[in-house]
């Protein structure tokens, strides 16, 4: 789902926590970031003045007539503010079933039967409070989209009842710093995971915006890892070419300030954001993508394609494995030369009979523009 803004499409581009200051509202807009979590109307105002939307986190899981008064009066009162885009349901209502204290429920089948069965409980408590609460809202705001945030192992059973009363889906994933049990790439595969279970929602990827050393439960003994620009930068590419509606940043409200990190990260968000009319409406075209697989062989390998819209062409390519690939691209109608590259210090492409060739290191993003392609910004 692309949201709209003024009368035209808009890909979401959003921090989970608002700006601290002046001077972070200007570099954030100014990046591109175009949607902030908001609660209060006070909050609204600040997002609208700064040319941003919201969305709104709400009860939307009702169990009983109280829990349905409680979401009238949220809806209600901030409705008609002209910053609401999304109403967004409790986070990761579905993974929370799991959860007993300190304790998780993580695999079923090691567990007593009356704990299954009471996580069987809640999921249908889940699956009919939230139909009730949607229910409400959309009698109440009419159009609104709504959004249930989700976590990568949340049962997918559960969530596939859940999608007639939702418009939006989408999970979090923070896996810097990269491991073999926690890998950057991982991306591509959950995000065509949640595609195939909700084949017509909007797919919203939350990002990491922190360290996990920051984190009172998860941080002791880690030492300080944040994502750089390259990793934020394939992550958000990477999101897109799997097919996600929009990307959210997490867990920057934790982090003091300056943080450099939180710099990097607004560098990949610029880059998108110059793009928008693409990641809006521009067409896909596929091209071909062959790789030289002698020294290493291709695991998800590079994807990407040949976006056309109305101000021009944008080529994407995207290294998806972490070890450099040899590409021969066919199909391209033009010289990928001719194109300005979005992203610096790119290698050039040379003619081969069959094509064009060039090398993408590991985790490399290239984005190749005409030259009024990054004319028109949203």
């Amino acid at each position: 789902m692309i949201l709209e803004r003024d009368g035209r499409p808009q890909f979401p581009l959003g921090m989970y926590e608002r700006p601290r200051d002046d001077g972070e509202w200007k570099a954030w807009s100014e990046a591109g970031i175009n949607i902030v979590c908001c609660h209060t109307r006070e909050q609204l105002d600040q997002a609208l003045a700064h040319g941003m939307s919201a969305w709104i986190p709400v009860p939307m899981i009702v169990a009983d007539d109280e829990g349905e008064e409680r979401l009238r009066a949220t809806v209600e009162e901030l409705r008609d503010h002209p910053a609401v885009a999304v109403w967004e349901a409790p986070d990761e209502a579905i993974w929370c079933t799991l959860m007993f204290g300190d304790d998780r429920a993580f695999r079923l089948w090691q567990e007593p039967e009356e704990r299954v069965q009471e996580v069987r409980r809640r999921r249908d408590a889940v699956v009919a409070g939230l139909a009730r609460g949607a229910k409400l809202i959309r009698k109440l705001d009419p159009g609104r989209p709504l959004w249930l945030n989700e976590a990568t192992g949340s049962d997918f059973d559960t969530l596939a009842r859940c999608l007639p009363n939702l418009d939006i889906v989408g999970f979090d994933f923070y896996p810097v710093p990269p491991s073999i049990e926690r890998p950057l790439h991982e991306w591509g595969p959950m995000l065509d995971r949640y595609r195939r279970v909700a084949p017509h929602h909007g797919i919203w990827a939350v990002q990491q915006a922190f360290s996990w050393s920051t984190l009172p439960k998860h941080g002791a003994g880690k030492a300080p890892a944040y994502p750089n620009e390259e990793q934020a930068r394939f992550a958000a590419w990477q999101a897109f070419m799997h097919s996600a509606t929009g990307i959210m940043w997490w867990g920057s409200a934790q982090e003091d300030r300056p943080a450099p990190f939180i710099d990097e990260i607004m560098v990949a968000v610029a880059e998108m954001s110059r793009l928008h009319p693409y990641l809006t409406t521009g067409r896909r075209h596929s091209v071909g993508i062959h790789l030289d697989d002698q020294m290493r062989p291709a695991v998800l390998g590079v994807s990407g394609g040949a976006y056309r819209s109305g101000i021009g062409t944008m080529l994407a390519l995207l290294n998806e494995d972490p070890w450099e690939h040899e590409v021969v691209l066919t199909g391209f109608n033009g010289n990928p030369n001719e194109l300005t590259s979005v992203v610096p210090g790119t290698e050039p492409f040379v003619r081969i009979p069959d094509g064009w060739a060039t090398v993408l290191q590991g985790y490399e993003v290239r984005i190749h523009v005409s030259d009024n392609g990054t004319e028109e910004s949203p």
